[in-house]
């Protein structure tokens, strides 16, 4: 089979096609990653302040759960103090922000034994009920 050839005014000239993105994908895109980004932002700050208040509550339990072993170290009697919210004592190593309210006094004697109660914790005016039993005082939220 013979092969013509098309003269040159003949031939017809097709651009190359471009690849990539219109400015409306584009834009759709960007739209769509705003409102996503709207919605799960606030939900993040949410979610972290929530483990901030977990870990911070967890610390503070841990506190109150050495307390028998502190007054074994030291040697000597500690007493969680009664009143309205009571700032915490100095060897309390409480985290920042947390307030105590014991009914009666609970002391930690120096053979780690405590004679036990009812205390209420409080965490930016929420508040944590718990009772340490005796002999050992391990805190349990009600």
């Amino acid at each position: 089979m013979i092969q013509q050839r098309v003269p040159r005014f003949f031939r017809v000239i097709t651009p190359k096609k471009i690849s990539g993105f219109t400015l409306l994908e584009l834009l759709v895109v960007l739209a769509l990653a705003g409102l996503l980004l709207a919605v799960v932002i606030p939900r993040l700050t949410k979610i972290y302040q929530g483990v901030r208040s977990s870990l911070s509550r967890s610390q503070m339990e841990m506190a109150i759960n050495e307390l028998g072993a502190l007054a074994h170290k030291r040697g000597k009697l500690l007493i969680l103090s009664a009143g309205n919210p009571h700032p915490v004592p100095v060897w309390l190593k409480f985290p920042p922000g947390w307030e105590m309210t014991v009914d009666q006094p609970i002391r930690f004697y120096p053979s780690g034994v405590c004679t036990g109660g009812e205390v209420i914790l409080s965490y930016n005016g929420v508040r944590y009920p718990a009772i340490l039993k005796p002999p050992v005082c391990r805190i349990k939220m009600l």
